[in-house]
């Protein structure tokens, strides 16, 4: 039992919103960087709008401030815990009230350490987090989830598919794809190096995303 609550919030469930957009094509839609054809990527939404605006909208939440209501008054420690490998993503909040800290790396713990500490408390190793379709995973990433979660990794080829369906979202003249190779995401050969092995999603995630 831990000694403060545990909440967990979701505004936007990016999965049915990139297979709705492909079969609708209209209304407005939350972005996804996936990869274009002929070159090109998708201007990026989602680690905002599914990730840091939910977080801060509960912060307020519980601050009882009422929407549009300065939390000028207010200052909020935020715990981020991303390890001593991932130091690039430590970033300053983007609200003045709310001050950022890493205490994993605070003490010095890479994600090995976070293992180690794991293992020795009889907890079981967890996987890095990230999005199951996100576009900034490596080759390696995508070989490991097809080899160790085939079922996320079917799920990704599935809405990878789906991307391209129906003539792909409203105003994309390109074909859409998960991986930067631009083909569908179940033909790529995660080994073969003419695939260019992709940016990592921790390159360009905004510290929110885990270890």
């Amino acid at each position: 039992m831990l000694p403060f609550p545990i909440l967990r919030v979701q505004a936007i469930d990016l999965r049915s919103q990139i297979l709705d957009r492909s079969a609708q094509r209209d209304g407005r839609f939350v972005s996804v960087p996936f990869f274009l054809e002929n070159g090109g990527i998708i201007r990026r939404q989602c680690t905002r709008e599914a990730k840091i605006d939910p977080v801060r909208k509960e912060i307020r939440r519980l601050l009882g401030l009422r929407p549009g209501q300065h939390a000028t008054n207010f200052r909020v420690e935020q715990w981020i815990g991303i390890s001593t490998d991932e130091m690039i993503r430590m970033k300053l909040a983007r609200d003045p009230w709310i001050i950022n800290r890493w205490p994993l790396i605070e003490r010095r713990m890479s994600r090995n350490d976070c293992l180690i500490w794991l293992k020795r408390h009889g907890y079981p190793e967890p996987p890095k987090s990230a999005c199951i379709g996100c576009p900034y995973r490596s080759n390696q990433n995508w070989r490991d989830m097809k080899e160790h979660d085939p079922k996320s990794f079917e799920d990704a080829v599935q809405v990878d598919h789906a991307l391209r369906l129906h003539g792909g979202a409203r105003n994309m003249r390109k074909a859409e794809f998960m991986h930067r190779a631009c083909r569908p995401l179940g033909s790529v050969n995660f080994d073969r190096s003419d695939t260019s092995d992709q940016l990592s999603f921790l390159d360009e995630c905004d510290g929110v995303c885990g270890t």
